[in-house]
């Protein structure tokens, strides 16, 4: 199965839902994707981030909280058609309302039938929607098999689908951690293309730097993504999968708006205690007992003595690559976040001894697309000189 990181299953989905626009047009059905990740992991976001780029609509169903079909779609009724004996006029009624008629002198012509009353979100869907269906491998067999048709054909019980329209499924992997009640067989899975996201900790940490998260949380996560991405057992030995994205997001989100962790400590590991779990807790509360001074925060890099604190802080190379990726965050966002940044300053420390050549051309590959501050830095006297005296092809950070 192919595996996607966040930014790939973005663009992908999005190339996906201009494909069945086209698909659509030329009267064949859409795709529909399962997209296969951890709890917590951020494929919800994804989706909604999506729907809103390209303008569409979104309708989100969990069927981990729906137990019937007509809990998914509405519910039937039994409709009257009910005949008024002086003007002949026929009107049609429900069950309930058939007495109020009849005692107005209407008559039942016998002409009765089941009408399926649908949810208002499936109700007049826009023309360009995504269907959203999260955790529907927890649904029960019923529910799995109305979801296979709706996958096949695109349509359910009493419901009008537009032209356009992409359905999305989520689900967790069997993998004797999540908590999965229906497997699909193959003929459901042949119905549908599936993909399994995966968590990446520099997508994560762009992420979290430009939503605003803790930067000292920001700055644990990528000295140990492992705390996300290994599986541990619990005190009764049972094995579980890392933190949830989703928590760690939660908890540095709450302390970025505690100034001071070391004075609050006793707050900070309860927080963590509530949020994360104890184990992740005491990492992080150790990493801020022995780290949180030589990490700086990405503002202070920008003040007079900038650059020395960045080398001060680039003590061992993992280190390094933590504050080449944070500088590089910091950077891409800083116009969204409506921040002014020096262009200058940002060249003295691309330039600084805390980096390698390779880190130093990493940086200018990734500020490419920056094109106003790309002119400026390979405009840069000092800059010229580095690439002329550095034949290293550019790499991924280390």
């Amino acid at each position: 199965m192919h595996q996607f990181n966040p930014k790939t299953l973005t663009g992908f989905l999005k190339r996906l839902i201009k494909i069945n626009e086209k698909l659509s047009d030329s009267g064949k059905y859409p795709i529909s994707m399962d997209i296969i990740g951890n709890p917590g992991i951020g494929k919800s976001t994804i989706v909604e981030d999506v729907a809103k780029e390209l303008g569409y609509h979104l309708i989100i169903e969990n069927l981990s909280t729906i137990e019937y079909i007509g809990d998914l779609i509405g519910f039937t009724t039994k409709i009257f058609e009910m005949i008024d004996p002086i003007t002949s006029s026929i009107i049609k009624v429900t069950e309930g309302e058939k007495s109020t008629y009849i005692g107005l002198g209407y008559k039942d012509t016998g002409v009765h039938y089941t009408k399926i009353i649908s949810k208002e979100k499936f109700t007049n869907i826009p023309e360009k929607t995504i269907l959203f269906i999260d955790d529907y491998r927890r649904g029960n067999i019923s529910i799995l098999n109305a979801i296979m048709e709706l996958v096949n054909k695109q349509t359910l019980p009493g419901v009008i689908f537009p032209k356009h329209i992409t359905i999305i499924l989520a689900s967790n992997p069997d993998d004797g951690i999540n908590n999965n009640t229906a497997s699909p067989d193959d003929a459901f899975n042949g119905r549908l293309i599936a993909g399994e996201l995966m968590f990446d900790v520099e997508c994560w940490a762009e992420w979290a730097d430009a939503n605003n998260l803790d930067e000292q949380g920001i700055d644990f996560v990528l000295m140990y993504p492992e705390i996300v991405t290994s599986k541990r057992k619990t005190l009764d030995d049972t094995e579980t999968g890392g933190v949830q994205p989703r928590a760690l997001a939660r908890y540095f989100s709450a302390l970025k708006h505690v100034p001071n962790k070391k004075e609050d400590f006793d707050f900070v590991t309860t927080l963590g205690n509530c949020a994360v779990g104890e184990h992740i807790t005491s990492l992080f509360c150790n990493f801020i007992k022995d780290s949180l001074e030589d990490f700086p925060n990405m503002a202070s890099l920008f003040e007079k003595e900038g650059v020395k604190t960045l080398i001060s802080a680039c003590t061992t190379d993992r280190r390094s690559y933590v504050l080449v990726k944070r500088l590089e965050y910091y950077i891409i966002n800083a116009k969204a976040k409506k921040i002014n940044l020096d262009k200058k300053r940002i060249a003295e420390l691309i330039l600084s001894k805390a980096f390698t050549p390779d880190q130093i051309y990493y940086l200018l590959g990734r500020l490419e697309h920056l094109a106003s501050l790309h002119t400026f830095l390979l405009n840069n006297p000092e800059i010229i000189k580095f690439i002329t005296h550095n034949v290293s092809e550019p790499i991924e950070a280390q």
